[in-house]
């Protein structure tokens, strides 16, 4: 009982303590729909009684806000960055090199970071004598907004509000036994954007904060003591686990449609087909020829579903979008762009044959006859439903995050969950494992060659060997079958 008591007290102590911290949570994402779904967080820590001041693109626009939230707007920055988002999905060649999106991804997150920095609500804050027990940023390339964690002195915490893709791949491990040669890969992939990152974009990002903030410290000396960093998850997705302790899961996004109210009949249109903008505009103008089709175009997908009677979605694979239109039972084409942009979560829809997907290289007649399939297959609403259902089973995502959120607090950081090789400041380990993974692929490729420029007679004798067994066999098997009959000889007749 005097146990029951003590712990009792003790946490009790820790809510008197944590009751007055001060959060700064910046979610600059620039799409509503991300908002939508990351704002829930900021009310869920509200309703703890938490003071959160709030940085976000749409002021005003927060659903169940508490007394204890502060706003504060960076509304400006929406439709420079949704103006260089849509430039970059209609350049027809960036959509098929690992290069063009990691430069894009560079590029993207230097605006985002520029912009948040240079607006003159953020500058007042920096400027202030506001003082924050917590910094929790929403990913969006902008390793330079990690500065605001320095500047406050205070531990950092990373939201991922992207669908989980091979470029989070250092965050997630696919345990299922058939795919572990996709860790192989995935080392390649991860060595190849560590490279990229260390020698282009960081110095970028450094610059930028050191722009705002001339004594800021090299930005890895903040990133990679980052406390927690919270990713979605899906129950769909249950081979996918965290590679690290500190990483945590906190349950699948896009779960407010489910809430909303079904369009009524009278207000359906016959076979409305809704484009994503992310589509080429290209593909576009092509789709327009498919006769007995009306077709929308449009960046605002969940507004329209919403406000239609939609029967297909076109995308590319933009999971908010195809949320909206799975909780209204809308079928989904995906047309995706190139292996570098999938997610693990449309991969696994595909796989279950609840979406369908096309890539943008292949012929056009394949898009028409998907586009068709889809709309006369009355199976695949059932499929739609069940996806729905898949990408929508709840998981303890409030108590929890606010658990480890919590933790932190109390203990002003997390460092202890972070394992010790990723505790380096300057990434000395990571650097050596790229470099020995380098002169082991060089090395492989210089034993090949050797051989082949050692070995290429026998080589060649060997592979000439094997086409004309190969050859000849396909002769005596092309062959007619001929039958020899045999006449009895009467052996008393010849013998002399």
């Amino acid at each position: 009982m005097k146990l029951w008591t003590l712990l009792s007290f003790v946490a009790a102590y820790q809510q008197v303590l944590l009751a007055e911290s001060n959060i700064l949570v910046v979610f600059p994402h620039v799409y509503y729909s991300h908002f939508k779904e990351t704002a829930r967080l900021v009310s869920k820590i509200g309703t703890y009684g938490y003071n959160v001041t709030f940085v976000t693109p749409f002021p005003t626009q927060l659903e169940n806000a508490h007394q204890g939230i502060t706003e504060i707007s960076i509304e400006g920055i929406v439709e420079p960055l949704k103006d260089y988002v849509a430039n970059f999905y209609q350049t027809e060649n960036t959509w098929y090199s690992y290069w063009s999106h990691l430069k894009y991804t560079k590029d993207i997150g230097y605006e985002y970071a520029q912009k948040v920095l240079e607006n003159e609500n953020v500058t007042k804050l920096i400027s202030s004598s506001s003082q924050f027990d917590l910094v929790i940023i929403e990913d969006v390339s902008a390793d330079a907004l990690t500065i605001l964690s320095h500047i406050f002195k205070c531990p950092l915490v990373v939201l991922l509000s992207e669908p989980l893709g091979i470029f989070y791949d250092n965050y997630v491990t696919d345990i299922t036994p058939s795919k572990q040669y996709n860790e192989i890969r995935s080392m390649h992939h991860w060595a190849f954007k560590e490279l990229f990152r260390e020698l282009n974009t960081l110095p970028a990002q450094n610059r930028l904060a050191r722009k705002f903030l001339p004594s800021a410290p090299d930005l890895r000396n903040i990133m990679y003591d980052t406390s927690l960093v919270l990713m979605p998850s899906y129950e769909i997705l249950t081979y996918l686990v965290p590679k690290y302790p500190h990483v945590k899961q906190i349950g699948g996004f896009n779960r407010a449609e489910s809430n909303k109210p079904e369009i009524e009949a009278e207000n359906a249109s016959a076979s409305l087909v809704v484009v994503s903008k992310n589509i080429p505009s290209y593909i576009f103008e092509k789709l327009l020829d498919i006769p007995s089709l009306k077709f929308i175009y449009t960046s605002q997908v969940s507004d329209v579903i919403r406000q239609e009677r939609v029967d297909l979605l076109i995308g590319d694979g933009d999971v908010y979008d195809i949320a909206s239109a799975m909780a209204r039972r809308v079928k989904v084409l995906i047309i995706s762009r190139n292996y570098w942009h999938q997610s693990f979560l449309i991969d696994k829809l595909v796989d279950e044959r609840m979406a369908l997907q096309v890539s943008i290289e292949d012929d056009f007649k394949k898009i028409v006859e998907a586009v068709n399939y889809l709309m006369n297959d009355a199976e695949s609403v059932f499929k739609v439903m069940r996806a729905w259902t898949l990408m929508n089973i709840e998981q303890p995502e409030g108590d929890q995050t606010m658990g480890w959120l919590e933790h932190v607090l109390f203990y002003k950081g997390a460092s202890h969950l972070r394992p010790s090789n990723l505790r380096s400041s300057l990434l000395h380990n990571r650097i050596t494992v790229i470099i020995i993974l380098i002169i082991v692929d060089l090395a492989l490729f210089l034993l090949f060659y050797w051989i082949i420029i050692h070995f290429h007679k026998v080589l060649r004798h060997a592979v000439l060997k094997v086409c004309g067994a190969i050859r000849r066999f396909i002769k005596r098997r092309a062959q007619p079958q001929t039958t020899i009959s045999y006449i009895p000889i009467d052996e008393k007749k010849f013998r002399i």
